[in-house]
């Protein structure tokens, strides 16, 4: 079961997956979570500061939802990312394509709030 927290800053939509792990056996329910909260929400913050483990399903969806904020002409960043995490998203190259903060404060920094 996928708890998703929703917090907002200022315009900013902070949504935090309360999982161990994103991956093949529970990315449909992620999406289908995030589809209608993410609607007509540009800024969107994503913590990952929970999720330990993100397979290539992760992944996927976590590109999903960057192309559907940026169809918004929205940005999407990311904070809080467990090291292995990190380690994926390096491996594939895919620090260079997601904006990535240490923490919550820095990411709300970077937008000005």
């Amino acid at each position: 079961m996928i708890e998703l927290s929703q917090v907002l800053h200022d315009g900013i939509n902070e949504m935090t997956p309360r999982i161990k792990s994103l991956d093949a056996s529970n990315v449909a329910v992620f999406k289908d979570m995030l589809r209608d909260r993410i609607k007509d929400s540009p800024c969107l913050l994503m913590n990952l500061e929970h999720v330990e483990f993100l397979d290539s399903s992760g992944l996927g969806a976590l590109i999903w939802m960057l192309r559907e904020i940026e169809a918004q002409a929205g940005k999407v960043k990311l904070c809080n990312l467990q090291k292995p995490v990190v380690m994926l998203l390096e491996v594939v190259r895919m620090h260079r394509v997601f904006d990535i903060y240490n923490d919550k404060a820095e990411a709300l920094k970077s937008w000005g709030k």
